[in-house]
């Protein structure tokens, strides 16, 4: 069943008012095109990359506030800060007055903290919520509470590697991949295994090399693309069959390869000495963790590409994913950096994946993680 269907289906059944689709529409798993079709009036979308000025938020909370059929009217709408800091964007709400913090830091791109804000003031003063749709452009749909739970439910929500691996098989074109929201499925779900024993790329691979090809390397793609998610095309499921090796069967490694490229490394030393604090350098919470350990990093490699977290690996080159360890900060919306990502990858079994999360006071235990990794004292 098309998302189109689905949508139509939940606003049918729960009396929500909508305009009916065309034949083609109806069909369609493009969420934009579908929303705009079924729900202009509670739909409104932006380019993302807007923000020239901070005034513009004054604009989008009105174009939403539209989309709410008078439940949500601001008055007095005042912004004020920096964009190159933090806008606060104030305004008069049932006669109270509301204030969104918003993290711009002299960035043109419209603040994930101000969708983390705005859903947490309709969470507890308005009746509906809006449904923030993935895709190029900002997309957000105004609906009552219940009805948005059921159509996120069944357009983006999949709890078992099962469902999943059956939702991704059955796309039928290529922009529906691109409305998916890879981030907001649990990692348990993407990096599992199926009933079958297959992980969710060896079973895209059986099922559609030599069906659809461009389906296939485009969601190859994107599941690989998930920071620190532990996906590797190197990763065997439970018959010991590793995604690279059926792609290499099937004559479609060398077009993976193009995403799935080899690392060239420097020696450590080299790294801390031209590039550590070069133009691109590590996160400020980063940096102590590689400084614990300097004397015990001379004998391990670092990429070539420049990056603001650290990667290093025992081998001179590697795919990625193949065996590495990453260091990234992981980040919430409004509250910045509030821990480590660690994720360690052998490159062979989901079981040698490890895959770990800490808080910044913890940054002890992430410095024994990583001298386990350069000691070979993890597998």
């Amino acid at each position: 069943m098309s998302y189109a269907k689905k949508i139509v289906k939940i606003l049918r059944k729960n009396k929500i008012e909508f305009t009916e689709p065309s034949a083609d529409i109806l069909v369609s798993d493009n969420l934009l095109d579908v929303f705009i079709a079924v729900l202009p009036n509670r739909t409104h979308y932006f380019d993302p990359k807007c923000i020239g000025e901070k005034e513009v938020y004054t604009d989008i909370l009105c174009a939403l506030a539209e989309c709410t059929n008078g439940e949500f009217l601001p008055e007095n709408v005042v912004v004020t800060g920096t964009k190159e800091d933090i806008i606060s964007l104030s305004f008069v709400f049932n006669e109270k007055k509301k204030t969104l913090k918003i993290e711009q830091n002299d960035s043109r791109w419209f603040s994930d903290s101000f969708v983390y804000r705005l859903k947490n003031f309709t969470q507890r003063n308005l009746p509906g919520r809006f449904l923030d749709i993935p895709g190029d452009l900002a997309t957000f749909v105004y609906l009552p509470k219940a009805v948005a739970t059921k159509i996120h439910k069944a357009i983006f929500t999949f709890h078992t590697s099962d469902l999943l691996a059956e939702a991704l098989e059955t796309i039928e074109t290529i922009e529906t991949v691109y409305t998916i929201d890879f981030y907001g499925i649990p990692n348990k779900v993407q990096a599992g295994y199926t009933t079958q024993g297959e992980t969710i790329m060896t079973h895209l691979i059986k099922n559609l090399a030599g069906k659809n090809n461009e389906l296939l390397i485009l969601l190859i793609w994107r599941l690989y693309d998930i920071d620190g998610s532990g996906i590797s095309y190197f990763s065997q499921n439970q018959h010991g069959e590793a995604p690279y090796e059926l792609l290499r069967d099937k004559g479609l490694l060398e077009r993976v390869n193009e995403i799935y490229y080899i690392q060239k490394t420097t020696p450590y030393h080299e790294y801390r000495e031209n590039r550590m604090d070069g133009p691109v350098c590590l996160f400020e919470h980063i940096k102590p963790i590689v400084n614990a350990l300097d004397s015990e990093l001379k004998n391990m490699r670092i990429p070539d590409k420049l990056t603001y977290n650290f990667e290093c690996s025992h081998l001179t080159e590697y795919y990625a994913g193949q065996s590495s360890l990453t260091i990234t900060t992981w980040t919430e919306p409004g509250q910045g950096h509030i821990g480590f990502h660690i994720l360690i990858n052998k490159g062979r079994k989901i079981s040698d994946i490890i895959n770990k999360r800490f808080k910044l006071d913890e940054v002890n235990l992430v410095i024994d993680l990583v001298r386990k990794y350069i000691n070979h004292e993890l597998w």
